[in-house]
């Protein structure tokens, strides 16, 4: 993965991964695979306009200074990519939604 945001929350590990979880599956995200122990994901998010998705990563931490850090990477699209999202719009709203989640907007 190439590119990639990183986004600070003031609540702990767990429960920003358990969110991350719960915003990718509102978005329309497919989930490859969920590693709780490790606090990553993988996801797809559909393209309308192509049979393939495009991959997402997804890496929780604690920063260690009091803030844990979420971690969303993406190869860049190949090509024209309009009208579908781009990966850094995708990434944004993944992380906007989970901290909705968080402040118990969602």
């Amino acid at each position: 993965m190439s590119q990639w945001q990183i986004h600070s929350f003031a609540e702990p590990p767990p429960q920003v991964f358990d969110a991350a979880v719960t915003a990718a599956t509102d978005l329309g995200f497919g989930i490859g695979y969920v590693d709780r122990a490790g606090w990553h994901l993988s996801l797809t998010r559909p393209q309308p306009l192509s049979s393939r998705g495009r991959p997402f990563e997804v890496a929780v931490t604690d920063s260690g200074l009091g803030a844990t850090l979420m971690r969303v990477s993406w190869e860049p699209a190949r090509g024209l990519c309009w009208p579908t999202a781009t990966g850094a719009r995708c990434a944004g709203r993944l992380c906007r939604h989970t901290r909705h989640l968080l402040a118990g907007e969602g």
